[in-house]
């Protein structure tokens, strides 16, 4: 184990250093040191005052920290941290300094600088000095008057141990650093494998949707055949009751047929995309219309479709069939007795567009709106409507696909209105349309 710091520089404790520490730790990243945390008083002396004076003042013969000569609390000179005695007898000797003023044993040109000053910038200006006028105290001011002085030794030491203290904290951001990194090819590590356990699942998928489409509904294909060709061979023989089972049994095939289909689109939405890209939804929602032109001239339907729709990123095969099966849900469910009137607007919020789509229909009571979106969630009995209850559940689907929600809000025997978000394009990818 390293030893104390402040057993090795014993000042490290003090409250100055104190300051330092407590200054460093209540910020991040590398702060400058001012040199007024290290400042300590200054023994302070009128340029005039006799040195037998000074003497009289400093005690006998003890070693002081350094002599500041001012004049209203402005610094003149300083005389250094050698023992008075010494410095006194070596420049007038040892009978004759003690009537002459201070000022004659001063430094004239001590180095001074502000409180705000840095300690590196205070120890270049230190130890850059010519050979013959070496520092070894700093004067402090703040605005010019004094602050008190600081040992050369002092910042050097103190510096040390700071340096230091970057060199720990370096050491240590780079040891996180690298466990951060360690963590970071670990969850890579996982990604990519769940990534490859994801492509077998899709094509696991694709496997099961080939083999839906082909091997299952030919079974119901030769069913629903059969029964057409029992009918007009031997429908004469059946009883009624015969002709019954008959009939339900390929009502069952369509259906299953149905729902086979049904369920290979919602498989394929993933899967078998297109590119997503601007479209018009306007164009869009024509298609979608156009498919439904027979159910819409049965049941006499008004299909109110707003100007000038505001252009998204989309696959467009999916949001016509996503438009196609919300407005023929719209016409589906809408009591006989009324003329289905549908109303398709649009409006941004932010960067995504809202799509409404809104009818006079039976409407929802509130507790079924969420659950409606769920696959082969049906509210109805099939005598009363027709499908197969994946229709929201493959808008849902698309609506995800495209990183959009879709809800919805109803009135029972007033009517229901789809909304559903999707990206709007950036200026460049519009202007590609």
């Amino acid at each position: 184990m390293g030893r104390d710091k402040s057993t090795q520089i014993p000042f490290l404790a003090e409250p100055g250093y104190v300051g330092i520490k407590q200054k460093r730790e209540g910020k991040k990243g590398r702060e400058a040191v001012p040199i007024s945390t290290l400042v300590e008083p200054a023994l302070t002396f009128e340029p005039d005052t006799e040195i037998e004076e000074v003497k009289k003042r400093i005690g006998g013969g003890e070693p002081i920290s350094g002599i500041v000569v001012v004049q209203d609390e402005r610094p003149l000179g300083l005389v250094m941290s050698l023992h008075m005695d010494r410095v006194l007898s070596h420049q007038f000797g040892v009978s004759l300094y003690y009537k002459r003023s201070i000022s004659k044993i001063m430094d004239p040109s001590p180095l001074i600088v502000q409180a705000q000053t840095p300690l590196e910038t205070v120890a270049h200006l230190a130890m850059g000095r010519e050979k013959p006028k070496i520092y070894d105290h700093i004067i402090v001011t703040d605005q010019g008057l004094l602050q008190g002085t600081v040992s050369v030794q002092r910042i050097l030491l103190t510096l040390a141990y700071l340096q230091q203290e970057r060199a720990n904290e370096l050491a240590r951001i780079n040891n996180q650093l690298e466990r951060e990194i360690q963590e970071r090819m670990r969850i890579e590590a996982e990604l990519r494998k769940l990534n490859a356990e994801i492509e077998r699942s899709n094509q696991d998928l694709q496997d099961f949707t080939y083999t839906v489409s082909h091997d299952l509904q030919e079974p119901l294909r030769k069913i629903h055949t059969f029964g057409h060709f029992l009918e007009e061979d031997c429908g004469d023989t059946l009883t009624e009751e015969g002709l019954d089972y008959l009939h339900r049994m390929q009502a069952a095939a369509v259906r299953m047929r149905d729902l086979i289909r049904h369920l290979l689109s919602l498989s394929r939405v993933g899967t078998h995309g297109k590119k997503v890209e601007p479209v018009d939804p306007g164009q869009i929602i024509n298609k979608a219309i156009d498919n439904l032109s027979e159910k819409i001239s049965q049941c006499g339907g008004k299909i109110h479709v707003q100007e000038n729709l505001p252009v998204v990123m989309a696959d467009s095969m999916q949001l016509e069939q996503l438009f196609q099966n919300l407005v023929g849900n719209a016409l589906k469910f809408t009591p006989r007795d009324r003329v289905p009137n549908i109303v398709i607007g649009a409006q941004f919020d932010e960067d995504m567009v809202i799509f409404s789509v809104a009818d006079n229909g039976i409407g929802i009571e509130e507790r079924y709106l969420e659950k409606i979106f769920g696959i082969f969630q049906r509210l109805h009995r099939r005598d009363q409507y027709e499908g197969t209850g994946v229709g929201l559940a493959l808008c849902r689907k698309i609506v995800r696909r495209h990183g959009g929600r879709i809800w919805a809000e109803s009135e029972p025997g007033r009517g229901t209105t789809f909304y559903f978000t999707l990206q709007s394009p950036s200026e460049s990818e519009e202007n590609s349309l």
